[in-house]
């Protein structure tokens, strides 16, 4: 019976471990709810269980799981924020809230038994509890805007950012953090999209109003432009021609001056070489004169001196032509000239004697 009961026990307690042991997702964090009571009423223990096999008292405790990461709640259709401005127009809004478990801002870790321990132990409750949070904010912020005010993007980008920081502020206690606040759709009042299109045509025809006057100011700025660029052109052609003609006069008198200096100054070149010329000439042909006159004082020098007749007898009969006549040579050679001499002058001459004398 012992034996019995003890394998009773040993199976039992074999059976516990196996049912103990229960795993935490990657993308989980787990919370211990205590069944009987604990510290808080709730029976939710303090801390998170991170990802990995957590062991559970059967029957005594429950493990429940949360998501940690980023959610996104859509407030859309039945839950889509209704604004109604000050001339009863009401606008509909579909907006997505980024939202998830906040973190110690010291150790980083999530807080997931606080959010429980605020709402309740499934996603689920989470997830309401924020659905109902955000609409009450979100819709006393966006109140604020008229209905035009939602034309402008930047004017809803800024709303969403006051709501989203107003929704932080609410859910803060309950370690609920929200990432941000997304407009994703505007629907208007069919009223408001009449008078808004009537408007919109409104401001399109100031527009074009506005677009036509530049037009015209630009139409007439460029005529006037054109006019004046005409006109200036017309003077710059004047003084252009004026100028070239003012060039055209100096340039031909210059050139006439030079002329002129060139004429003038060919005139005394030439009359000075003419003048040279005659100088030069005259000099030259009284230097011939004179050189002949001296040839011809220094020639009757000569014949003056001592043998100069005999030479003068000798080119006397050098120069006589006797033609046919007959001469008999056997008394003397007649073309002998010393010998010739001899006969006419009755004495004997030696001409190479004389000659050395002359000299």
């Amino acid at each position: 019976m012992k034996k019995i009961i003890l394998s009773v026990v040993v199976l039992t307690a074999l059976l516990v471990m196996m049912i103990g042991w229960e795993k935490v997702p990657i993308d989980r964090v787990g919370i211990i709810v205590n069944n009987f009571g604990g510290s808080d009423r709730t029976g939710i223990q303090e801390g998170d269980l991170p990802p990995g096999m957590i062991w559970v008292w059967p029957i005594f405790q429950e493990l429940y799981l949360l998501d940690p990461t980023i959610q996104q709640l859509d407030l859309t259709e039945r839950d889509s924020i209704q604004i109604r401005d000050k001339d009863q127009y009401t606008t509909d809004l579909d907006i997505s809230v980024m939202y998830q478990i906040g973190r110690d801002d010291e150790t980083g870790d999530t807080k997931a038994w606080k959010v429980a321990r605020a709402t309740g132990r499934s996603i689920e409750r989470f997830r309401d509890f924020t659905r109902a949070q955000a609409v009450k904010n979100i819709w006393e912020t966006m109140s604020d805007m008229e209905t035009e005010d939602f034309f402008d993007s930047d004017k809803r980008v800024e709303q969403a950012r006051i709501a989203a920081t107003a929704l932080n502020l609410s859910l803060k206690e309950e370690s609920i953090e929200v990432v941000d606040v997304l407009v994703r759709k505007v629907v208007y009042d069919p009223n408001f999209e009449e008078k808004l299109l009537d408007r919109q045509l409104y401001d399109q025809q100031r527009t074009l109003n506005e677009a036509l006057t530049v037009a015209e100011n630009a139409q007439a700025a460029t005529q006037k432009i054109e006019k004046d660029t005409e006109a200036l052109v017309k003077k710059i052609t004047q003084e252009r021609e004026k100028e070239i003609l003012r060039i055209q006069s100096e340039t031909e008198k210059a050139m006439r001056e030079i002329e002129g200096d060139t004429e003038l100054y060919t005139r005394r070149v030439l009359s000075e070489a003419d003048a040279y010329a005659k100088s030069a000439v005259s000099e030259g042909q009284l230097a011939i004169d004179k050189a002949r006159a001296e040839g011809e004082m220094r020639i009757n020098a000569a014949y003056a001196k001592a043998g100069g007749e005999f030479l003068i007898a000798k080119k006397m009969i050098e120069g006589i032509e006797l033609g046919a006549i007959q001469i008999n040579t056997n008394a003397w050679n007649p073309f002998d000239v010393e010998q010739t001499l001899e006969k006419i002058l009755g004495r004997t001459i030696d001409l190479k004697s004389t000659a050395g004398e002359d000299k």
